[in-house]
């Protein structure tokens, strides 16, 4: 069952909890964080590959004033995604919003011309109908569904018309979402509200967007595609 408003309000994306995950991630040579390295590698190309092939057959690419997208990665931390979707969809700026700038030394270091600031999720500093393509990696399963289709629809709104938003969440139905459940208070991600598969697609559709997929990316994460009318 997905969280009430009143039961996930504390939960909500604390930017304490962020700093601290970062510099954990920068500075420690453990285990798990460097798993957490890894892992970031891994499921960066697979996802990659989805929204390229989807930003093709959506036609949602050299529609505007240039064949290069404007690419906007909301929740960006060190810009794995928009690196690896980079690589194959190479864009005319990219621009990466974070609630908190730890990350964004290895941000810069992976894309020397991405444009950052800090930012809040819940209300995106961004004129309507900005960019073309809409990167949320992990970031919309830290709220309530409520806000979670908040987030959603101001991400919509900073879509050009024709663009694509491209959010990934874990999945409710992996066996990785066991280990959040055996870890507890020490899960490293904070706190979350996993999806399934049919709930991460109908967020979208609920948004308004139009030819909504959803992919399973690697057994564990879930990526729902949605082009804006």
């Amino acid at each position: 069952m997905p969280p009430t408003h009143e039961a996930s309000v504390a939960g909500e994306a604390d930017p304490r909890v962020w700093r601290a995950f970062w510099n954990r991630q920068i500075r420690s040579k453990g285990i798990l964080h460097l798993a957490i390295r890894l892992l970031r590698k891994i499921y960066a190309q697979p996802t990659a590959s989805h929204i390229a092939r989807y930003c093709r057959s959506a036609a949602a690419i050299g529609t505007h004033r240039s064949d290069k997208p404007a690419i906007l990665e909301v929740g960006c931390g060190s810009a794995a995604i928009s690196r690896a979707v980079m690589d194959l969809v190479p864009a005319a700026r990219v621009m990466g919003l974070d609630i908190a700038s730890e990350p964004f030394p290895l941000a810069r270091r992976r894309l020397p011309d991405i444009w950052l600031a800090i930012a809040d999720a819940r209300a995106l500093p961004i004129a309507s109908c900005s960019f073309d393509l809409i990167l949320s990696i992990g970031l919309v399963e830290h709220f309530s569904r409520e806000t979670a289709l908040d987030l959603v629809l101001d991400m919509k709104r900073v879509t050009r018309r024709g663009g694509v938003l491209a959010l990934t969440v874990p999945s409710l139905e992996s066996p990785m979402d066991w280990i959040r459940r055996l870890m507890g208070s020490r899960y490293p991600f904070g706190v979350e509200y996993p999806f399934t598969r049919d709930e991460f697609g109908k967020l979208l559709e609920s948004a308004g967007l139009e030819r909504v997929e959803t992919r399973v990316i690697l057994s564990s994460r879930l990526l729902a595609l949605g082009r804006k009318p």
